[in-house]
């Protein structure tokens, strides 16, 4: 990276983030404020697709629901206050963004996506897959919500649904269904794949998001 810019005076500074244990966010949220004073984009892209039937988060929430939606949705509330105030003092409206990665598989969740009285499963068990489509559409809901919230802020809410890529989780997940040969020629190069899911924070325009019916 710095000898492809090497002029640039920025520097890539890592912060742990357990999205899977809902106590240490709070840690890692403060570690980022107590050294910025702004915060220009939130790329909300860590995520578990298909683990082992059963997995839980330190809280006893379903994996996928954890990290996909509770962790980040925790994270996003912590640091709203830095988005407002950066979105305040921003003279590009809209430049202020709050990115939540999706995926195609939401399409595939039940109606309604959000199942507030089996929310952890713990009433009717789930398909693996099922629970992943229903994290990937929680994400879309709450891109929408954001939006709805912000609206006037300057605070631009969006879904990245990145295409279908060759990487380690999907060869895993489509082996284990045995679909591998279905699924693995529609599937794009991480590069070309990459560049699609950063185009709502690269673009100078973006038109705000509009819910889907989920």
């Amino acid at each position: 990276m710095r000898a492809k810019h090497p002029l640039s005076t920025g520097s890539v500074v890592f912060l742990p983030l357990q999205l899977d244990d809902l106590s240490t966010i709070r840690a890692t949220a403060n570690a980022f404020l107590s050294a910025e004073t702004r915060l220009d984009v939130l790329w909300n892209n860590a995520g578990v697709m298909v683990p082992p039937q059963g997995s839980v988060t330190a809280q006893g929430h379903e994996l996928q629901l954890g990290i996909n939606n509770l962790g980040h949705f925790l994270l996003t509330s912590l640091l709203m206050p830095v988005l407002r105030r950066t979105a305040q003092e921003e003279a590009t409206p809209g430049s202020v963004r709050v990115v939540w990665v999706s995926s195609s598989a939401a399409d595939a969740a039940p109606h309604p996506a959000v199942d507030f009285e089996n929310i952890n499963y713990s009433v009717r068990e789930e398909g693996i897959w099922q629970k992943y489509a229903r994290s990937k559409a929680g994400c879309q809901l709450h891109a929408s919500e954001l939006a709805r919230r912000s609206a006037g802020l300057g605070i631009l809410s969006l879904v990245s649904p990145p295409a279908l890529l060759v990487w380690n989780a999907v060869v895993w997940a489509v082996i284990l269904q045995g679909d591998a040969v279905l699924i693995s020629p529609f599937c794009k190069i991480p590069r070309l794949s990459t560049l699609e899911t950063l185009l709502p924070i690269s673009r100078k325009t973006c038109p705000r998001y509009s819910s889907p019916s989920l």
